[in-house]
């Protein structure tokens, strides 16, 4: 074999290894459990002891109570799908409001502005960081209520959402 065939041979052999590399690098991680607390030889495991580790997950679609769940039904990003119809906005949500206390994706809320709400809203998607007091929400508004969806933006502070249900409103 000439000299340029050998080199030409070792070039394509280098990037070949290099991509393959750089392909099992970028591969998402498996999802990881960790023991909630400690647990003794030859504990059935219950509900509750084994939590997930490392990375925060979203389900791509529904899961049902008792459903197993495998690696094809979590995404390490959410997954925003434009709704026909529907404004989509952000706002900032303290972190103590995400989740159970009622501002889950697809749950009603209000958003409050000046003693005013505007309802309702509903919550398509929460991103907190680490170790942060504020999180990221995207709510979504009927698009033929544009004018008082701008009117809450138009002036003044930012507006904040809380709970459909939560009492008294917009305090």
């Amino acid at each position: 074999m000439s000299k340029t065939g050998r080199a030409a041979l070792m070039l394509y052999a280098s990037v070949l290894l290099i991509g393959s590399l750089i392909i099992v690098l970028r591969r998402e991680p498996p999802i990881v459990f960790v023991a909630a607390h400690d647990l003794k030889a030859n504990e059935m495991l219950k509900e509750g002891d084994v939590v997930a580790r490392g990375r925060t997950y979203y389900a791509r679609h529904p899961i049902s109570k008792g459903q197993e769940i495998a690696a094809d039904t979590v995404a390490a990003q959410p997954d925003v799908q434009p709704r026909e119809n529907e404004i989509t906005f952000a706002v900032t949500l303290a972190r103590s409001d995400v989740g159970r206390s009622g501002l889950a994706p697809g749950a009603p809320a209000r958003l409050c502005k000046d003693g005013k709400a505007l309802e309702p809203v509903t919550m398509r998607l929460n991103l907190c960081a680490p170790d942060s007091s504020n999180c990221l929400g995207l709510a979504g508004i009927a698009s033929t209520r544009a004018a008082e969806l701008t009117a809450f933006f138009d002036q003044g502070p930012l507006p904040f959402v809380q709970p459909l249900s939560s009492k008294p409103a917009c305090h």
